[in-house]
């Protein structure tokens, strides 16, 4: 495949690309949606033509090609396989600086995908229930497990599992769905960002900033059938840390931590707030997370 390369003076310099240039050192996913035909992908040869101007390592791919939708359907690990394929050294010395064009076609019913993503931007922080989720929504099952997978893969959610090391046959089994921005989270299920923090819109931003401390792999949820519950549970190594969120600190209750602490043999907890008095050093605000 050969990229269109087109001399960066050759195009008007839009208000939006000094917008998206503010995240190209960061870890962010940036998504360009907009009207067919407006010139986004222009904009994102623009910006690879750029980054190779600068020395980056570049690929782009256009979904209008098939091939790559079937390579992206089957998840990251195929998409590595591929970049492998294509000369890549993975992992690799520096960051590779990957444009996706045509994202819709990962969906073959747009309207179908945006009515699942606004229903579970609803849901975020709460147990996923896939068939409950498909007679809600009206989409059949096989379709809602698709798109999740999809969604999940192109980090737009995250199925949290439970964590459990013994006592399994409390636990629930259900994952929990939490979405990785907390402001995409909003737009789509508010239409638009609040000026005062929501409940679980906290929950998932904290959520978010547990997954870029300490990865996508140690963060689990624990609830019992009788309804014992705590939002977080951290595994790090050998050890596991218990965190309720609450918007105040005044709302925590012991009762589930104290359990958890019995039977999984720990002391230690936290309480993540943004209000209310900090009692000892347990209670903690999310930056200090």
């Amino acid at each position: 495949m050969v990229a269109m390369n087109m001399p960066t003076s050759a195009i008007y310099k839009r208000t939006i690309i000094e917008e998206i240039t503010r995240y190209l050192r960061t870890d962010d996913v940036v998504v360009l949606h907009g009207a067919r035909q407006v010139g986004k992908t222009s904009i994102l040869y623009y910006l690879q033509n750029l980054l190779r101007e600068k020395g980056e390592t570049t690929y782009y791919i256009d979904l209008e090609d098939s091939r790559f939708v079937r390579t992206l359907d089957q998840g990251a690990g195929e998409f590595i396989k591929l970049l492998r394929e294509e000369g890549f050294k993975i992992p690799a010395a520096k960051k590779i600086y990957v444009f996706i064009d045509e994202i819709h076609y990962l969906a073959k019913d747009i309207d179908k995908f945006n009515k699942l993503l606004e229903a579970l931007a609803s849901q975020s922080g709460q147990l996923l229930n896939i068939s409950e989720l498909s007679n809600t929504t009206r989409i059949a099952k096989q379709t809602v497990e698709k798109y999740l997978f999809t969604m999940e893969q192109t980090y737009i959610i995250k199925l949290v599992r439970p964590f459990s090391r013994n006592l399994r046959s409390e636990l629930f089994k259900l994952p929990r769905i939490y979405f990785y921005d907390p402001g995409l989270m909003q737009m789509l299920w508010l239409k638009g960002l609040q000026k005062e923090v929501v409940g679980n819109v906290f929950e998932t931003a904290v959520f978010s900033e547990l997954i870029k401390k300490y990865g996508q792999e140690s963060v689990f949820y624990w609830r019992t059938k009788d309804k014992k519950e705590i939002d977080f549970i951290l595994r790090i190594k050998n050890e596991v840390l218990p965190l309720e969120v609450k918007l105040n600190f005044e709302q925590f209750s012991r009762t589930a931590i104290d359990y958890f602490c019995r039977h999984y043999e720990t002391s230690k907890y936290k309480i993540v707030g943004l209000n209310g008095q900090q009692k000892n050093d347990a209670y903690i605000y999310p930056w200090d997370l």
